[in-house]
């Protein structure tokens, strides 16, 4: 894939022409705090950038573009497997066009990803045309702070991506992910469990499961043949209700006894009191008295006991017939008492062993949830039991799979793509150490290998830069599972570099492309050009000139990329 030109329907849009091989150059003089982000005063130079993207299939890469004119379009053209090709996108981003033929953003990131511009592999996960274009064509400041991640990457897909271009075998990197993810879907399962109320419950009590269910079990089997041996009585409670009257009944009755009791003996003792004086006894009283009283008086002493003799019998019959009276009452309530005792036995008997409904279904259901502790404890047990095989067998496997990735490293699988790595940088850096280094991670992790870009000893405002200049030139043109015939560097990875390795670094290019399909597209501020003057010859210094494809300005808005104040713009289509 060569590119040709971006163009737009915007009429003020700068045309970027580029040259089909060689080295291309966009060059910009911004002003002062100018936005390197595609924004308003920016001259355009990472925007240009940020349009390819937008072509490309990209999310949200001209943000301020698709929002002041989204109905635009851009086109880019570009040259693979002998066409001339073109894609067409509206500024918002939902209209596009491949040679004539519509898509939708999803249908064209999948035509990216089968159209050959890079070999990708049958359900490779995170192996896209997107993850690795942007290998080529780095447009955030993220996707420039690493020779091996771009913007929002993880470690992983940034290893898979990076061991792809290398031209190294993914399988084993791809099996380790496997492997990791099985051991954390294990040790999520057996979580899962441990944190359902029953274990959790188990587990913080300081309690044995296994000791638990055999104690449940226990329960269980006892609870069962009670319930197995239970008898319900619908009736139960009205019985049971009728059995307690009955014996507030006998206990009123027997107090009513006590008081009957208590009556009848204070009668008794009042018929063992006397009342009544005998005629001997008024005669002894008044013995000596004859002189006081009258004969007469005397005379009636006789009639006075016989009326005393009457009131004491009358008293003693109507003690005696209230004593009857109270033996009859007593007779009559333990006459009572005995049948309400009985049929009270009676009642208790037949409830004997027996009970309520609403306590048959309280002990059912207390049996369910036993019966579901149990089987909660029990597949928790055989679960964690397999869990754990299983959990071993994976952790053999990923012994096994340490010792394939170290025999394989053993082989130096990267000792060409390391030395010429070392070549590129030498151009950049005398006697500088550098290097590709694979290593065996034997970590429990998702990641194979640790893989490395380094360079010691060089000036170390540029280390992270030249890393990614000579990394992308590397996959550039001994890169594997790609046809992508450019790299397209942005302005900011040139801006820690010093002048004189910059100025190596674009002789290095010139004499890289000569004689080859390639292209290398560079944006570049004025500054970071002329700095490079006094280390170049005239004649190089002269190609690197005649190879600046656009010169952006920021004098005035007609000069920049869009030709307009992108804030002053107004749609004329509105």
């Amino acid at each position: 894939m060569n590119l040709l030109k971006i163009e737009s329907d915007l009429k003020s849009f700068k045309t970027i022409n580029f040259k089909p091989t060689g080295l291309n150059i966009i060059l910009g003089d911004d002003p002062i705090n100018a936005s390197e982000e595609g924004g308003s005063n920016g001259v355009g130079k990472t925007l240009s950038l940020g349009i390819f993207h937008h072509c490309m299939g990209a999310k949200n890469s001209i943000p301020k573009i698709a929002s002041k004119m989204p109905k635009k379009t851009f086109t880019l053209h570009y040259y693979f497997n002998n066409n001339h090709n073109s894609i067409t996108r509206s500024a918002l981003g939902n209209e596009i066009q491949v040679n004539k033929n519509n898509y939708k953003i999803s249908a064209f990131r999948e035509y990216l990803n089968s159209s050959g511009f890079f070999y990708i592999p049958e359900n490779s996960e995170y192996l896209t045309f997107r993850s690795l274009i942007k290998r080529f064509a780095r447009l955030t400041k993220k996707d420039c702070d690493h020779p091996l991640h771009t913007e929002s990457e993880k470690d992983y897909p940034a290893l898979l991506n990076s061991l792809h271009l290398l031209g190294l075998d993914i399988s084993l990197a791809i099996q380790k992910k496997k492997l990791k993810n099985d051991l954390d879907s294990i040790t999520q399962e057996l979580n899962t469990f441990k944190n359902s109320d029953t274990i959790k419950s188990l587990i913080l009590n300081g309690k044995n499961p296994k000791i638990q269910l055999d104690k449940t079990l226990s329960e269980i089997e006892a609870l069962q043949e009670k319930l197995d041996n239970f008898e319900v009585v619908e009736d139960f409670k009205e019985i049971e209700k009728e059995a307690n009257n009955l014996k507030n009944i006998i206990l009123k009755n027997e107090r009513e006894i006590s008081i009957l009791e208590f009556n009848k003996k204070n009668i008794l003792k009042s018929l063992e009191v006397t009342p009544d004086i005998s005629k001997q006894d008024l005669k002894e009283m008044y013995e000596g008295l004859e002189s006081i009283f009258k004969p007469e008086i005397l005379k009636h002493f006789d009639a006075v006991e016989k009326f005393h003799n009457t009131i004491a019998e009358n008293r003693e019959i109507r003690l005696k017939n209230e004593i009857l009276e109270i033996d009859n009452k007593i007779s009559q309530i333990n006459d009572s008492n005995k049948l309400n005792i009985k049929n009270q036995q009676d009642k208790i008997n037949y409830l004997q062993g027996k009970s309520a409904l609403d306590e048959y279904t309280t002990m059912a259901k207390t049996l369910v949830e036993l019966k579901n502790t149990y089987n909660t404890v029990s597949n928790f047990l055989t679960l964690e039991t397999g869990l754990n095989k299983k959990k071993f067998n994976i952790q053999e496997q990923m012994i096994q799979e340490d010792r394939r990735t170290l025999d394989f490293i053993e082989c130096s699988p990267l000792t060409d793509k390391d030395q010429l790595f070392k070549e590129i940088i030498s151009h950049l850096y005398d006697n500088a150490a550098a290097g590709i280094i694979l290593e065996n991670n034997t970590g429990i992790n998702q990641l194979r290998y640790n893989l490395k870009i380094e360079i010691d000893g060089a000036d170390s405002d540029g280390i992270d830069n030249a890393r990614i200049l000579a990394f992308d030139i590397l996959n550039l043109f001994h890169g594997s599972n790609h046809n992508i015939n450019f790299v397209w560097h942005d302005n900011r990875l040139f801006a820690d570099i010093n002048p004189k390795s910059r100025a190596l670094w674009f002789k290095f290019i010139l004499s890289k492309l000569k004689n080859t399909n390639k292209q290398y597209i560079a944006s570049l501020n004025n500054e970071n050009l002329l700095s490079m003057r006094e280390y170049l010859t005239v004649e190089e210094y002269r190609e690197i000139e005649n190879s600046i494809i656009l010169n952006l300005k920021g004098d005035k808005p007609e000069n920049k990329l869009l030709g307009i104040q992108l804030e002053n713009y107004i749609d004329d289509e509105e």
